[in-house]
């Protein structure tokens, strides 16, 4: 990784802006930067970031969203401080991930409750038919996994396996 994107990550705001009025293309630079800062809680980094014009939409060769890196992370404070610099929160990866879906494997039902006000669709899938509501069953969060059918998750949709999120959590249940 570019000193730039180690920087923002590790939250060094004085010395991010330093490199990135050293760079030939700061914006560039700052784009491909936004994500680490995201992924490491910096909001300082972010804001300093968004300075050098970067994108809060941009995103990394696997098509994830700095919105995703946080929710996946759990920082409930970066994704409420993107959503509130438009970050989008449909915006899915290659494999179809969305913010919604990592904040609810992650059992974050903050981030959760900040992605659904923000108009994230409970319903929408990833490429093998997830949805936030298999993946806080998945994971055994009953409290996300209420929010989201509260917020209008389809508790009948059924995954490429053919599993609904009810079967899913008997399912871990008895593998517990």
């Amino acid at each position: 990784k570019s000193a730039v994107s180690q920087a923002a990550k590790k939250g060094q705001v004085d010395a991010l802006k330093q490199l990135l009025a050293w760079s030939p293309n700061p914006v560039e630079a700052a784009q491909q930067s936004l994500l680490n800062a995201c992924a490491g809680g910096s909001i300082e980094a972010a804001e300093a970031l968004l300075e050098f014009r970067a994108n809060v939409n941009v995103r990394d060769q696997e098509g994830t969203s700095p919105l995703t890196a946080a929710a996946d992370r759990g920082m409930e404070k970066m994704v409420r401080w993107l959503i509130k610099h438009r970050g989008n929160p449909c915006i899915a990866s290659k494999d179809g991930a969305t913010a919604l879906m990592a904040a609810s494997l992650k059992g974050s039902t903050e981030a959760c409750d900040l992605l659904l006000a923000s108009r994230a669709d409970p319903n929408q899938d990833a490429n093998q038919g997830w949805t936030a509501l298999l993946a806080a069953s998945q994971a055994g969060h009953s409290e996300t996994a209420k929010r989201l059918l509260d917020a209008g998750a389809q508790l009948d949709h059924k995954s490429a396996a053919g599993e609904t999120a009810q079967q899913r959590h008997c399912k871990r249940s008895r593998q517990r």
